[in-house]
């Protein structure tokens, strides 16, 4: 299904079996409800749900087992212009065989000052497994700055992950990517984990990193953050490696 430059679009009670590439594809469109959709994918390059340069998106009711990323949120790729921002996510089951169950950044506007990606929020998620065995493309949560990319307040709540193959329990990086991007994105900050919990051994740790002393992550918060029974209290608890150019790392219970 393809939703693009549309607005006050309603997609519910579909069932996706195996389409060719995305499950739903969003670009370019405003005030877009998905609701009680699943969807299967085997393909390469079968995600889910990805969205490009829009706002205002609500998901909600929704099983995702995809052979890729499970939920993309971009900002600028193709002929898609834009911020995207206001997307609100939850009561979602997410299994990606290989990739992100949720991935958020990566893409990008080069040109000028760039694009921003703000207020998202993804609550009462279950995320069933991830295996991934590329470094750079693990992440069950993975927030990705690149070409010039400014994202800000994203809230992840009450997201319960069962145990990992391969891969991390969350990804930050401030990068330049030439696989994927054309510049050094600009910063992550304000982001929140709040009643997370996994049961199993302990993955890869989770990476906080930025690029440079201008282009950085910061206010980051881990609240009730819980691994195996024990609530984090500081980035080893946390099962993290916190990277240069990081500031203002906060743990509460």
């Amino acid at each position: 299904m393809e939703i693009t430059h549309s607005r006050n679009i309603t997609v519910e009670g579909i069932k996706i079996i195996n389409p060719r590439h995305y499950s739903i594809y969003l670009g370019g469109s405003q005030n877009v409800t998905i609701k009680d959709v699943t969807a299967f994918s085997l393909g390469s390059w079968t995600d889910g749900i990805d969205m490009m340069s829009c706002s205002d998106v609500t998901i909600d009711d929704v099983f995702l087992r995809t052979s890729d990323d499970c939920i993309a949120i971009y900002a600028h790729r193709w002929n898609f212009f834009g911020n995207t921002t206001n997307v609100r996510v939850s009561n979602a089951i997410l299994w990606a065989d290989i990739a992100h169950p949720i991935n958020i950044g990566v893409h990008g506007n080069v040109s000028a000052e760039g694009d921003t990606i703000r207020n998202l929020s993804f609550k009462s998620i279950d995320i069933l497994e991830q295996d991934e065995d590329d470094r750079s493309a693990q992440g069950t949560m993975a927030i990705t700055s690149g070409d010039k990319n400014y994202i800000s307040n994203i809230l992840f709540e009450k997201v319960r992950i069962d145990e990992i193959e391969e891969g991390q329990l969350f990804s930050l990086k401030v990068v330049l990517d030439p696989k994927y991007g054309n510049g050094a994105g600009r910063s992550i900050e304000h982001i929140t984990f709040k009643d997370i919990s996994y049961k199993g051994a302990l993955p890869n740790p989770s990476v906080v990193m930025g690029y440079d002393a201008q282009r950085k992550i910061s206010n980051i918060l881990l609240k009730n953050f819980n691994i195996n029974g024990t609530v984090a209290l500081n980035p080893e608890q946390a099962n993290m490696k916190v990277g240069q150019y990081t500031e203002g790392l906060r743990f509460e219970k």
